[in-house]
């Protein structure tokens, strides 16, 4: 509810809860609904000692001069990523929220596998056959512990291996440094520095030769400073503490980093210039680091939101700025502009804007460059929200006598996949494309190999995590006994069935559910479960709770998209089935009456009517 209140701006003009006023129509399952363009419903769950559960769901009314709630509805697979990471990390598994391609390894990370378990990072190589990424190792923190966020970071140089940890109880976090065996080729914990809440590390961190440079995480702690490291022999010695004059909370600076050939370090402030956003530069003149603003989103040349939410360097001298219109874990007060990545030069005389590259959405909000990388002369950009949210990049080759970027091709996202392209890593002609909303917030990785003669990219199947949870399986009733009620939790409550997505009719690998209504035959008192999937709509019997039985499925509208925003409601014996984001669905009406017919086995059921006067 918290996480709601948030995202949907409690107490403004834009989303109000709805009046406490009981309806007068009770609902046969013993539920109290209020009146209103949305319900708020309390429904009484009795259980085994006699007394009863009250759960309260919450309807928010949206008005249309508000399009930051419409906007935000619409995307919140993605803000889920953005907003409040603590209670984003509990509902979300995170698997590819970070990555790292270097040399023959491909390094995955998992900061929040399970709310009670602590992050890991997954080491990936290629089978022996050549055929497929198999996980290798798997890479923990030496003083692990839930909430670390161990693995939100990771960077790479040669042999070193830097991980980010930090720490979503706003502890001040930590950066882990490991070390490649030459011998065995394991790589190894060698040191290890932690930050404060005054100055936290562990969110964004880069490495180069012996320099190593973080920050802290954007949402749990302020961040306003980066801190320099050199390795030692003694492990890692802190040297200096990068921040411009006046710095405030406000800059975000320090949001990410990027370490150049010749160690000069970049720092992006995306909350500088009211929100257009900043690039810093820091060179050391022997032990003394002089830093200042060589870009700002507001320049006339660029004009982007948010510029410095990510930052990498090419050579000595070139830097690319991602200015996406979002920063994550930053609240949105309107709809972004769309995305910029901005390719400048930092040497001889002073900064120089070469080339501003856009995701070519005709000005719409487009996430452009919120994940990005490059391996100096090839570089992908993610598009997480295009191909109907399913995501993928756009590739570029830059053209040494010009030096400008020109687009190549584009990556899709795979099937099943959900805002693919918010987190890439690059090495050679290997890259990793995380999707980390896919599965209900499972994640998926996708490595992309370029072809050197076609110049086309292809992108493997899914890597797998080194742990999958076992699958779900159908069950009858069972009781709730020390807490466990067969594959669930539990507190008070028995269960009484459990069907799984396949027993729902939902047969494709992305097939999962999204909405539930009910509805109670005056004629038959019979009762029925209307459950929503991205794919359509089973209908189950539930009057004998622990035996439901499948009556049979409603197909999406032909020719629309699965979509995870799909919802149903019930009126005068008629379902309503509505969806967004999955191109042309219209409102599906069904004559919920059909139920009475007598059939042996479940059934494909044809909608009744199709209203197609919106989408």
């Amino acid at each position: 509810m918290e996480l709601l209140d948030r995202l949907l701006n409690k107490g403004g003009k834009c989303a109000r809860r709805l009046p406490w006023r009981p309806h007068k129509r009770r609902l046969p399952n013993a539920s109290a609904c209020f009146p209103g363009a949305g319900k708020r419903c309390l429904i009484r769950i009795p259980n085994h000692i006699g007394t009863n559960i009250v759960t309260v769901l919450t309807a928010y009314v949206f008005h249309l001069h508000c399009p930051v709630q419409v906007f935000m509805t619409r995307f919140l697979p993605l803000f889920l990523f953005f907003l409040l990471p603590s209670a984003a990390y509990a509902q979300i598994n995170a698997f590819g929220f970070s990555s790292e391609v270097a040399g023959s390894s491909i390094f995955v990370g998992h900061p929040v596998p399970d709310d009670d378990e602590p992050g890991l990072v997954y080491v990936y190589q290629l089978s022996g056959d050549g055929e497929a990424w198999e996980v290798a190792a798997e890479l923990m923190a030496s003083d692990t512990k839930p909430g670390d966020a161990f693995g939100y970071s990771i960077a790479s140089d040669g042999d070193y291996l830097a991980i980010g940890a930090p720490s979503l109880d706003s502890l001040g976090g930590a950066v882990y440094l490991f070390a490649r065996n030459p011998e065995t080729g394991d790589w190894q914990e060698v040191a290890k520095t932690t930050g404060t809440a005054e100055a936290p590390v562990g969110g964004a961190v880069a490495i180069a030769g012996s320099t190593l440079a973080t920050s802290g995480m954007v949402g749990v702690n302020p961040i306003k400073s980066v801190a320099v490291y050199m390795q030692t022999e003694e492990g890692l010695e802190h040297t200096a503490t990068l921040a411009p004059e006046g710095v405030s909370d406000g800059l975000l600076f320090g949001t990410s980093i990027a370490i150049a050939g010749n160690g000069t370090v970049f720092v992006g402030a995306p909350g500088a210039n009211e929100g257009a956003g900043a690039v810093y530069h820091f060179v050391n003149h022997g032990g003394n680091w002089h830093g200042e603003e060589i870009l700002s989103g507001d320049h006339e040349g660029i004009n982007a939101a948010r510029l410095g939410t990510l930052v990498k360097s090419v050579g000595d001298d070139f830097v690319l700025a991602a200015g996406p219109g979002l920063v994550p874990n930053v609240k949105l007060t309107v709809p972004p502009p769309p995305g910029k990545l901005v390719w400048a030069r930092t040497g001889g005389d002073g900064p120089e804007i070469l080339q501003v590259l856009d995701g070519e959405s005709g000005g719409q909000f487009d996430f452009f460059a919120i994940g990005f990388d490059h391996n100096d002369t090839q570089l992908l950009v993610g598009t997480p929200i295009v191909n109907g949210q399913a995501g993928g990049a756009l590739a570029y080759e830059l053209d040494p006598e010009t030096m400008m970027w020109t687009k190549t091709g584009e990556i899709a996202g795979g099937d099943g996949d959900r805002i693919s392209g918010l987190v890439i890593s690059m090495s050679g002609q290997t890259a990793a494309i995380s999707a980390p909303a896919s599965g209900m917030g499972q994640g998926t990785v996708r490595v992309a190999n370029l072809d050197s003669e076609t110049g086309e990219w292809t992108t493997s199947e899914p890597l797998k995590p080194g742990y999958e949870p076992p699958p779900l399986v159908s069950s009858g009733a069972v009781d709730c006994t020390e807490g466990i009620a067969g594959q669930f939790g539990c507190n008070n409550v028995d269960l009484l069935s459990f069907m799984t997505v396949e027993d729902l009719m939902g047969t494709a690998s992305d097939s999962e559910t999204n909405d539930v209504w009910g509805w109670v035959d005056a004629e038959t008192d019979r009762e029925y479960a209307l459950v929503g999937r991205n794919d359509g709509m089973a209908i189950v019997d539930v009057s004998d709770p622990a035996n439901p039985v499948l009556k049979g499925n409603l197909p999406l509208t032909e020719g629309a998209k699965p979509s995870g925003w799909r919802d149903v409601k019930v009126y005068a014996d008629h379902a309503f089935i509505v969806a967004d984001n999955a191109g042309q669905h219209g409102v599906q009406v069904f004559d919920l009456r059909h139920l009475r017919e007598n059939t042996e086995e479940p059934v494909t059921f044809t909608e009744d009517a199709l209203y197609d006067g919106i989408a």
